[in-house]
């Protein structure tokens, strides 16, 4: 019997779908609630190959709408032999071996799957995670503990809240991030706007490595790159959007 394990990570505003760890949909939530889900003639060639699907799925959204995305997920498989698994923060810790771990249960999950990840480490050196989503959190984590956490407003948040807090200045939009930022001439608004949110983060960043000198820090989230991108030279920082999918999958 062929097994497809699949990987569904809901977000505050989007899901990363992760396909047996060789193909990434990461799907607007509004979008993915209003419309079906059709795989592409050769994901639906693929998926047809496969007798069995075991589905992993974590969520920092609400109930209801984490239900209704998993079942969007699940009703496009060609198989009803399907095995699904939720997990919340308190299992996924319980299976990461920190010692720590009961002191965690009331952490997101996008956070427990991070710290997951960490533990799973060689011991030693501080190993550390970003999370680069609708929150900017931060978990350290050495030798089998989590020794440090921080949560902050995400990129997007920061951007609104500017907008809508103040009279006159812009909305910026995600998509506009990489052209203002690169717009130095004239040291627009954007710019300055955009330079300064990006730099409260880089500079935490900056902060973690001196205090804690890790072999790995990890940026997972949606501007992960971004952020690595200031950090070209340091092969200490790695960075991707998908971590916590993959760990999902690992889970199963």
């Amino acid at each position: 019997m062929k097994t497809f394990k699949i990987g569904i990570d809901i977000g505050n505003s989007s899901t990363k779908i992760n396909l047996n760890l060789k193909e990434i949909l990461a799907i607007d939530n509004d979008q993915l609630l209003r419309n079906e889900i059709i795989p592409d003639k050769s994901l639906n060639e693929q998926l047809q190959t496969y007798d069995k699907f075991i589905v992993s799925i974590s969520s920092v959204n609400d109930e209801e709408t984490t239900k209704e995305i998993s079942q969007k997920v699940i009703d496009t498989l060609p198989s009803a032999n399907v095995k699904t698994t939720l997990w919340d923060s308190r299992k996924i810790l319980k299976n990461s071996g920190l010692v720590n771990a009961s002191q965690l249960y009331h952490f997101g999950t996008d956070r427990a799957l991070r710290i997951y990840h960490l533990n799973k480490l060689e011991r030693g050196s501080a190993k550390i995670s970003c999370g680069c989503g609708s929150a900017f959190t931060v978990e350290v984590v050495q030798n089998g503990y989590l020794i440090e956490s921080y949560i902050l407003p995400g990129l997007t948040m920061q951007l609104e809240s500017l907008h809508q807090k103040t009279a006159k200045l812009p909305l910026i939009l995600a998509e506009q991030i990489l052209e203002d930022l690169n717009n130095t001439e004239v040291f627009s608004t954007n710019y300055s706007i955009i330079n300064g949110v990006i730099k409260s983060y880089t500079a935490i960043i900056e902060k973690l490595l001196l205090e804690y000198k890790p072999n790995q820090l990890i940026l997972s989230g949606g501007y992960a790159p971004l952020l690595k991108s200031f950090f070209v030279n340091n092969l200490a920082i790695s960075a991707t959007r998908n971590l916590e999918s993959e760990v999902l999958i690992k889970l199963i």
